[in-house]
């Protein structure tokens, strides 16, 4: 590999000629192949012995990344009316200025793009850092089954660690938590935390001893509460963290995005723009929601659109009825009345005053 012979010369070969193609294309082609025989022949002489070659190459191709500036092969979501959120996150994930790790929570209802937001930045991003995870859907991953929380854990120490435990098989909560908390003390990380809805989630991912300083890690949730209870936050040195609210889209953004997943453009299509504003009013700027049913009605025609709004106001048990209860089912039977009776005080209020 390091003289760049047989095979392994051959496809370089033929990749220099492919880039020198390109514009500017001398520069880079050089570039590529000091990485292949200087990084390559230094993670030989560091990491090398003792090792797996599959680790090997492994570790030596996200190398090849986090140098070349290449993002994630995670493909991006597509991202409407977050602008403001996009740049404080990437502010976020861009201050150095703290000598712990940094935790940022992403708060709001079920569906309202949380997930989206982080999976998007964090596609952005994450090659920006030694090692990074996105554990996606927690609440649900780890309930459905007994050994839920361990698969999450293995996913967390597989994306992170550089020596496999595949080989080795973890039957025990503490001791993934162990592993982890040995990785991230020694290595700057980007974590995103997808869902997180208890308790033990957060301790068996996070562990108590603390993260490397500069690491960053992203979590999404419905109760900020969680966090700020979890065990890392029962040490003398605290993480800093802060908190970032996403509220729906308005209506400009509604319509922008349903028209893309109903007509694959911003605007709707000529003798649709009545129904389209009956359903961008029925979303309130709830993100899954007009993107289900954006994904629902594409290619069909204004009749259709028609008797699909009918139906919505009387099925209760409708697919988007069921998204749009996703965050009133979490809560508790006392806090459901609550809520109840709070709801009737803004009946008729417009939503961004109340």
């Amino acid at each position: 590999m390091r003289k760049q012979e047989t095979t392994i010369g051959v496809a370089t070969a033929e990749h220099r000629q492919k880039m020198e193609t390109k514009t500017n294309a001398n520069k880079r082609s050089q570039l590529y192949q000091k990485l292949l025989t200087h990084t390559t022949f230094n993670f030989f002489l560091r990491k090398s012995f003792f090792r797996r070659e599959t680790e090997f190459i492994e570790e030596v191709v996200k190398d090849i990344y986090r140098t070349l500036h290449i993002s994630s092969r995670i493909p991006l979501p597509k991202l409407i009316g977050m602008d403001y959120s996009k740049e404080f996150l990437t502010s976020w994930l861009k201050d150095s200025s703290s000598h712990t790790a940094d935790i940022l929570i992403i708060m709001g209802m079920g569906g309202i793009g949380k997930t989206t937001l982080a999976k998007y930045v964090y596609g952005l991003h994450s090659h920006e850092f030694a090692t990074s995870s996105f554990i996606e859907d927690i609440s649900r991953a780890s309930n459905k089954r007994s050994g839920g929380l361990l698969a999450l854990q293995k996913q967390l120490d597989d994306d992170i660690s550089t020596s496999k435990s595949s080989s080795t098989q973890v039957h025990d909560v503490s001791t993934y938590i162990s592993m982890i908390e040995n990785v991230v003390a020694r290595k700057k990380v980007f974590l995103v935390l997808d869902d997180i809805d208890r308790l033990e989630q957060l301790d068996a991912l996070l562990g108590s001893k603390g993260f490397h300083t500069g690491s960053k890690i992203i979590i999404t949730t419905k109760d900020a509460w969680l966090i700020q209870s979890c065990a890392m936050f029962k040490t003398n040195l605290k993480p800093k963290h802060e908190k970032h609210l996403l509220n729906g889209l308005y209506e400009i953004k509604s319509r922008e995005l349903l028209c893309f997943h109903a007509f694959m453009c911003n605007h709707p299509k000529v003798g649709f723009e009545e129904v389209l504003e009956k359903l961008v009013k029925y979303c309130e700027g709830h993100l899954l929601t007009l993107e289900v049913l954006g994904k629902s009605l594409h290619n069909r025609d204004v009749a259709y659109w028609e008797g699909y709004i009918e139906g919505l106001k009387k099925e209760m048990g409708s697919n988007i009825n069921n998204i749009l209860r996703m965050s009133f089912d979490t809560l508790s039977s006392n806090d459901k009345e609550l809520f109840k009776h709070i709801a009737c005080f803004f009946v008729g209020m417009d939503r961004d005053v109340t």
